[in-house]
């Protein structure tokens, strides 16, 4: 799993339930397992992904009238154009006694659901 994403998804650990909501609003839905409630948040957004890019070889040769010369190089190419997806981030955060605990899984895309943790 990404770092930065479990460190997002750790930042919540401990956190007031009312500080959850305050930074996404109320949860989506809420599901009950036993004494312990899963409150779910669900995102979606639109994102650009960069265009396709590729790997470009080139060979050229010159010739002067001391002799000949031949040249390679090597590049990266950017083709098509950036297109727009929808991302989402599934956050499932387990409450109890009015407190996040570490029982929380995230699922989506990782660089999206990073934006998702706890400011300091």
């Amino acid at each position: 799993m990404d770092p930065e994403l479990t460190t997002a998804r750790e930042s919540w650990r401990g956190a007031s339930y009312e500080e959850v909501v305050a930074a996404w609003g109320p949860p989506n839905r809420i599901v009950q397992s036993g004494a312990q409630e899963n409150h779910i948040w669900v995102t979606e957004d639109r994102m650009l992904q960069p265009p396709n890019s590729g790997v470009s070889v080139g060979v050229g040769m010159g010739r002067s009238t001391g002799g000949g010369s031949i040249g390679v190089g090597v590049g990266s190419v950017l083709f098509g154009s950036p297109t727009e997806v929808v991302v989402r981030c599934e956050r499932t955060l387990v409450i109890r006694d009015e407190r996040v605990v570490g029982e929380e899984s995230w699922n989506g895309e990782p660089a999206f659901c990073k934006r998702f943790g706890r400011r300091p």
